[in-house]
């Protein structure tokens, strides 16, 4: 593998760590803020981040999958930050849960 592949899978690396922990703490932040403050319009926000969050996120997970592909240096890490960007999906299912139960 060349340099600038690896500069690129590094990046992808990074890519995916950063698209994992942004997406969790923006909404665990709206989460939070809706069960302390009750405000409605946090729903209505809460709703469009899930959508746009999914969409940035699943771009990133097929971009990683090309990778795993393309390079096998870097496979296990490029397999592991992706199967992380995965752990959005049941923390999301576990926030929706926790405002049916209590709302």
């Amino acid at each position: 593998m060349s340099d600038e592949q690896t500069l690129i899978a590094g990046s992808n690396i990074s890519t995916a760590k950063k698209t994992f922990w942004w997406s969790l703490g923006i909404g665990t932040a709206l989460e939070l803020a809706f069960l302390i403050t009750d405000w409605a319009f946090l729903l209505v926000v809460g709703f469009y981040y899930v959508a746009i969050a999914f969409m940035f996120n699943l771009i990133v997970f097929l971009n990683n999958i090309i990778f795993v592909c393309l390079h096998r240096e870097k496979r296990m890490a490029l397999i592991l930050y992706t199967l992380l960007l995965l752990l959005n999906i049941p923390i999301t299912f576990l926030y929706l849960n926790i405002l049916f139960i209590n709302h």
